[in-house]
């Protein structure tokens, strides 16, 4: 381990600790900021396993804020309001642990009990981002220290950039090949949910740059914007190509029609008349992994006398796969219409994910927990669009419809994989909902205060 590699680490471990003090003692929103820094760096947080409760970083951090908040909670009155969206959270958490539950008599699992069952490690992970939204709702109630927290994240998130290039630089990019793809900062995920990470926060991104934070403001967030665009690009990840055009379009035809036009003139051009356009849009690397989605004639009958059989193939064997795997999940659903086979039944029955999280929790949560998931986009968005239609303030405005953007973006992204369970992925997620829902509850404050 070199110097850096190994002091960086260091100071971050240490940082920790004070951060942890500051939270329960002075501020709990210094706490979660100092968390988001790190959530999507979990290179760095590997490094720290090697200092005493090292690998607990974040559970340190969530659980001081937790005890600040609820210190300095119950001195300032009800943080249990329904209006923090508190009961469909609640709802969420519990059914998801009956469904854990469940998966110990529906599911042959060698486990020794509960206890010794991976699935509730992985549920208490889970559990992690609505506790952190929990802190962000009930600590984060002034606009200085909202913007703050922002500012962390877009900070984070440019990390998060610079991380993802040190490893992709030393590859060739002209001709695509599946070597290329990395994992950046991610280290335990993929590509795909990196790809999922640059394109649901590069809409937020894109809806902050409308934000009239003066020249420098808006350099600031053009250049995190361009280096974000320019991973999302080398990830590879399709679903993530899918996610963020379909979020622009969103925030574009709210706040600028005219370059929603272009942006779809620009598309049509890139899949229809390529050879019109001056310039080419998108590096031959990135064309060509989108293009390998579907088969060629010639790559048909090739897979055709390869394999036999007189179904003709139509998309490449990474998507095809999935579609199996969709298959496998129906089934099991059908067996447990009602309440699913158990909490992270599917992957330790198939040693493999579903890659599509709707189908995932349907075959897993069944009817009900598909409905309460759902649910919960329903409330993420109308409070994202919520604080879009009613705040006054131009960076809470914007926030508001980045968050609604993002929402839409993570839809798209788990139609082909689970985006949903992972903190480096989704822990931005819930801390922005949070500030989002605690703007609308102050705007809302102020409104009734004017009646």
């Amino acid at each position: 381990m070199g110097i850096v590699s190994y002091y960086i680490p260091l100071i971050a471990y240490a940082g920790c600790f004070i951060a942890a003090l500051l939270a329960i003692f002075v501020r709990t929103e210094l706490g979660l900021i100092y968390l988001a820094l790190f959530i999507p760096l979990q290179n760095i947080l590997n490094r720290m396993q090697i200092f005493p409760l090292g690998n607990h970083f974040i559970d340190i951090l969530v659980f001081s804020s937790v005890i600040g908040c609820l210190i300095r909670g119950s001195n300032e009155g009800k943080m249990f309001d329904k209006k923090t969206l508190i009961v469909p959270i609640l709802l969420y958490a519990c059914f998801s642990f009956v469904s854990l539950l469940l998966g110990l008599s529906n599911v042959n699992i060698d486990t020794g009990g509960l206890l010794d069952d991976n699935r509730l490690r992985d549920w208490k992970n889970l559990m992690l981002l609505p506790v952190i939204y929990f802190v962000s709702v009930n600590s984060f109630k002034d606009r200085g220290w909202t913007k703050l927290l922002v500012c962390v994240i877009v900070f984070s998130l440019f990390l998060t950039d610079i991380s993802f290039n040190r490893e992709f630089r030393w590859y060739k990019t002209y001709h695509y090949t599946h070597d290329m793809r990395v994992s950046g900062p991610f280290v335990y995920l993929g590509a795909n949910e990196l790809g999922a990470f640059f394109a649901q926060y590069g809409v937020l991104l894109l809806a902050l740059l409308f934000y009239p934070a003066g020249k420098f403001g808006k350099l600031l967030f053009g250049i995190v914007f361009g280096f974000n665009f320019y991973c999302l690009m080398y990830s590879f990840s399709r679903a993530g190509y899918l996610a963020f055009p379909i979020g622009v379009a969103f925030i574009l035809f709210l706040k600028s029609k005219k370059l929603l036009i272009l942006l779809i003139v620009l598309i049509v051009m890139l899949f229809l008349a390529p050879k019109l356009l001056p310039v080419k849009l998108l590096p031959v690397s990135v064309i060509e992994r989108i293009e390998m989605t579907t088969l060629s004639e010639e790559e048909k009958i090739k897979r055709m006398d390869k394999q036999g059989g007189d179904k003709e193939p139509e998309f490449d064997p990474s998507a095809e796969g999935r579609f199996d795997l969709w298959d496998s999940a129906l089934e099991m659903f059908k067996q447990n219409p009602l309440f699913g086979a158990g909490y992270r039944s599917f992957s330790y029955i198939h040693h493999i994910d579903t890659h599509n999280n709707f189908l995932k929790i349907l075959a897993e949560l069944g009817i009900i927990g598909l409905l309460i998931y759902l649910y919960l986009y329903y409330l993420a968005f109308k409070s994202g669009w919520q604080l879009y239609r009613n705040a006054k303030d131009s960076f809470l405005k914007n926030l508001g419809l980045g968050f609604a953007g993002c929402v839409i973006a993570n839809m798209v992204v788990n139609v082909t994989h689970d985006n949903w369970s992972y903190i480096n992925l989704m822990g931005f997620y819930w801390i922005i909902w949070g500030l989002v829902v605690r703007s609308n509850m102050q705007i809302e404050k102020k409104m009734n205060a004017g009646k």
